[in-house]
């Protein structure tokens, strides 16, 4: 079933002004807030909420546009560029944060020793973070603005029809869905069972009620 471009835009405009206001209001305590701010187990947080942000107010919001209008904000070939460009690497920022946040939180919650240290910190924490901010960003930019594109540009479509820029090749394509996709969705549902298991079995042996909240 084909969704009408019309209903398209009234959907992505309904959810994204509470997500706006939500991640605006969330960052605002978590940065004002010193005790939130320092605390380890916020910053990944922190990072996820700002790159929803960026996306938000703009990936989103041209789409919206384009669902409205059947015609993109800008006609000119940069634009279109930054625009998938856009939609690719800060997500897949976000897909990689979400996935290292899973991760990080049995650091954080059973292996402290990990980070119990500044130069421990660095390697266990903010270098893994910084690593899968930038690495989306750097992988696209090769991939957008470095590799050439010979698809032509369509108006009609989203991100003027540049999307397949990403996908040069067969073996790019599918390092793409399995580095971008399969592994941190994978890794995100494996490590946060995970997380209730031992949490529930660590209570349980300590002969400890499980709160669920």
């Amino acid at each position: 079933m084909v969704i009408a471009y019309i209903i398209r835009c009234w959907i992505y405009l309904i959810f994204v002004i509470p997500s706006l206001l939500c991640s605006i209001f969330n960052l605002y305590h978590f940065i004002v807030d010193r005790t939130l701010r320092k605390a380890l187990y916020n910053h990944i947080i922190i990072l996820i909420l700002s790159v929803c942000l960026l996306y938000n107010i703009t990936d989103i919001i041209w789409l919206i546009h384009f669902y409205r209008t059947i015609s993109p904000i800008s006609y000119a070939y940069i634009f279109c560029i930054l625009w998938a460009y856009i939609d690719f690497a800060p997500f897949v920022s976000i897909t990689l944060l979400v996935a290292w946040a899973s991760i990080e939180r049995h650091i954080l919650i059973f292996h402290q020793n990990l980070v119990s240290t500044r130069t421990k910190r660095l390697f266990a924490h903010y270098l893994p973070m910084i690593i899968f901010t930038l690495y989306p960003l750097i992988y696209y930019m090769v991939m957008f603005f470095i590799i050439p594109c010979s698809i032509p540009l369509n108006y009609a479509k989203t991100r003027c029809g540049l999307t397949n820029c990403a996908y040069p090749s067969a073996a790019i394509t599918m390092y793409d869905g399995i580095a971008h996709n399969i592994l941190p969705v994978f890794s995100i549902v494996v490590f946060s069972i995970a997380l209730i298991g031992r949490v529930w079995y660590n209570k349980y042996r300590m002969g400890q009620r499980f709160q669920w909240k």
